[in-house]
């Protein structure tokens, strides 16, 4: 039986074209005949309420339906599968015509097609606030945050930021930021290597240098070796040893290349599974939209990570640049600096921002201000920056700092 008829049968006898609408089916995922029919089964849902009955179908459409005795649950997964399949062979045969004269095109072709794929199988995830068990979950939750001061996401290492961010948590998509070449790459890998000491699994993915470089990073973070001494070759060979057998030990840590967009993100994501992603330099991303101004470009990218890190329910994180504008002291660093677009600071939950002044730089000390926290507070802080001696202690809180927090209206 044809998938998109199935369906329609099922809803004409159960009546739950509700239940349907909030599964995100519209009437792009039937033939053309059958867009027609579901299209005035939402119309009349619109209109009345309710489904339409199956005299109605008949009276109004000539169209006569016949029982289903399969689950509602089913005839849904049967048409995502249909529908996914035509997207598919529609998208390679397109594709296909186009690779002799414009592989790349042809390649955009298919990224397009699975991202259309990849949006129409989520699924709603609506909540009643006042369902009992719903309730007794949040209660649950709420008991929990307590035990550990309200700290309910992943730790980043430093106290002073989580207590501001309460944590890294599932789907949020956060953003560090400095000016060039003051160690945005380093600091997200300190981070992501604070999260493996935690037994998580991490995905690192890198646009700006090797995985070897990432790598070395890595094991003088992780061995708490200093760098220069561990990339000159200066570290002592049994000491080295022992580290990387506790190393060998831990959860894994995937360090990886990047290609293409959001896509590429996907792929790694689908056959890793980690449970936090760090993408280094995810300004350098391709728009898979092929948007032709930068911040159009830019836009795109932070809306599809946004959707990304709630659609697997993991946390992405990334790394931009500050516009050349952007200078050493605190109380004057905020979103305006962030490069390329308005939509990186609008889409991200928290923005994490590096500064360094000259009397930081002679101290070996790094600012650390949080641009945008959507829920929690705003800080600035000072932190050790000793790569000889893999020294990151916090130093204290930078008294010169303004923050902007989206909580700070709430009058409660």
């Amino acid at each position: 039986m044809n998938t998109g008829k199935q369906l329609i049968d099922k809803i004409v006898f159960s009546g739950e074209l509700g239940e349907v609408i909030k599964a995100g089916v519209s009437a792009d995922f039937f033939d053309d005949k059958h867009e027609k029919i579901f299209s005035f089964m939402l119309e009349h849902f619109n209109k009345y309420g309710e489904s339409p009955t199956e005299k109605v179908m008949s009276s109004k459409m000539n169209y006569h339906a016949v029982p289903v005795a399969e689950s509602l649950e089913y005839c849904l997964d049967e048409l995502r599968l249909s529908r996914q399949k035509d997207i598919l062979e529609t998208g390679v045969q397109v594709a296909k015509n186009q690779l002799t004269a414009n592989p790349e095109e042809a390649l955009d072709t298919l990224k397009t097609m699975l991202s259309v794929v990849y949006d129409e199988a989520s699924e709603s995830d609506d909540k009643n606030v006042v369902d009992k068990d719903y309730i007794q979950s949040r209660y649950e939750r709420f008991i929990a945050r307590g035990k550990v001061d309200g700290i309910d996401g992943y730790s980043t290492g430093f106290d002073f930021l989580d207590n501001a961010m309460y944590g890294i948590h599932k789907e949020e998509f956060i953003v560090i930021a400095s000016r060039q070449a003051l160690g945005k790459s380093f600091f997200a890998m300190l981070l992501a290597t604070n999260q493996w000491r935690q037994q998580l699994k991490v995905l690192f993915l890198t646009k700006e240098m090797s995985i070897d470089q990432m790598s070395d990073r890595f094991d003088s973070i992780a061995a708490k070796l200093g760098y220069g001494a561990f990339r000159k070759g200066l570290t002592d060979e049994e000491f080295l040893v022992d580290k990387y057998k506790e190393i060998a030990n831990g959860c894994a840590f995937i360090v990886g290349t990047l290609m293409g967009g959001v896509s590429g993100v996907t792929a790694k994501i689908q056959q890793h599974r980690p449970d936090i992603v760090y993408i280094d330099g995810f300004y350098l991303m391709e728009d898979e939209r092929r948007a032709s101004a930068r911040w159009e470009k830019m836009t795109n990218l932070t809306r599809d990570l946004k959707a990304l890190a709630q659609r697997y329910s993991i946390p992405i994180v990334g790394t931009t640049q500050f516009s050349r504008g952007a200078v050493g002291a605190s109380e004057e660093l905020d979103l305006s600096h962030l490069s390329y677009s308005d939509s990186i600071g609008q889409d991200s939950d928290v923005v994490i921002g590096l500064y360094q002044t000259n009397e930081m730089k002679t101290n070996k000390e790094m600012g650390v201000k949080l641009l945008k926290v959507r829920e929690g507070q705003a800080v600035a802080g000072i932190i050790e920056w000793d790569l000889d001696e893999m020294s990151f202690s916090y130093v204290g809180e930078d008294e010169n700092e303004t923050g902007a927090s989206d909580d700070e209206d709430i009058p409660f």
